[in-house]
């Protein structure tokens, strides 16, 4: 009857879930970010065999899965001489980020927050409800004081927060 119905019940939709596939956009620049999405690939993949990854993301991340699209190491800079060197890369993955971005079933956003608070901002802006209605989850976000308090309301656009502590 009532509790061990609802047991069986609850197993048998973790079994049909564990065969739907889906397809989320990662996006992870630096190796620490690249860990901690390596790590949350494997259990995601525990739960769900069928999903699959793609995104940006470094050694870790692709050897969990991944589908990186572009290497995050051409993505990387401290301060502004290096941050104008990689304007071309990043553009290039902006783009490739918005395109991958419409058909995909969620979204796994590490650190990251160049490119990261732009994508969260197009996804809950989109002017297509199937866009906007899909998941983002965003691990180790940038802080307020580092990142202008003034920017921290985009921050309450993702569904999930993970921050490091």
């Amino acid at each position: 009857g009532g509790e061990r119905g609802r047991a069986v019940r609850e197993r048998a939709s973790d079994r049909e879930l564990e065969r739907v596939p889906q397809r989320i956009l990662c996006l992870s620049i630096e190796a620490s970010g690249d860990r901690i999405l390596a790590e949350v690939l494997r259990a995601l993949k525990r739960l769900n065999s069928a999903c699959s990854f793609v995104g940006i993301g470094g050694e870790s991340a692709r050897a969990e899965g991944l589908e990186s699209v572009i290497d995050p190491r051409e993505l990387a800079a401290h301060g502004l001489s290096e941050a104008l060197s990689v304007l071309p890369a990043t553009l290039r993955a902006w783009r490739t980020l918005k395109r991958l971005a419409a058909d995909v079933d969620g979204y796994l956003f590490v650190d990251a927050p160049e490119l990261s608070m732009r994508l969260l901002r197009w996804v809950k802006r989109h002017r297509e409800d199937r866009i906007r209605a899909r998941s983002v989850f965003y691990l180790a976000p940038p802080q307020a004081w580092a990142w202008r308090s003034r920017r921290a309301h985009l921050l309450k656009s993702a569904d999930l927060i993970g921050c490091l502590f």
